[in-house]
């Protein structure tokens, strides 16, 4: 405890040379909402590359997962559900593993197939009638 007091106080006597600045916000709209980084650092610049690549990351992984991106794996897998095999990106297995992990663990109550049977109940609420079973 006396160690950690002592360092406490050298900290505010001999303060480091290296000052950081900031804090650096940049925002962005991805996954459908705001998506905001602060940062910290020793230069703005520095930040604001961090904060691209980290945006660049995130629209990559938005790209894949998104079921409205032609060229995403989750709009592929859509597309050929019950027809054919789609090759994944790791990205996208270990989400969709994750997902299974987590419906085995909610017993059901979280589950990653259910857009269908959602699209269909908000069709027939927008249609104000319940939907019908297809024979």
């Amino acid at each position: 405890m006396v160690w950690l007091i002592a360092f406490l106080f050298s900290l505010t006597v001999f303060p480091s040379s290296v000052q950081s600045s900031g804090p650096f916000k940049y925002h962005q709209i991805l996954m459908g909402t705001t998506v905001e980084i602060t940062l910290m650092g020793s230069s703005e610049k520095e930040a604001e590359r961090a904060a691209q690549q980290a945006f660049h990351g995130i629209k990559r992984i938005e790209q894949l997962m998104s079921p409205r991106a032609t060229s995403g794996d989750v709009f592929r897998i859509n597309q050929s559900a019950g027809v054919d095999w789609v090759k994944v990106s790791p990205e996208t297995m270990e989400v969709i593993l994750k997902a299974k992990e987590i419906s085995e663990f909610s017993e059901g109550s979280f589950d990653i197939t259910v857009a269908p049977l959602t699209q269909i109940w908000r069709t027939a609420r927008e249609k104000s009638i319940p939907p019908r079973l297809k024979r």
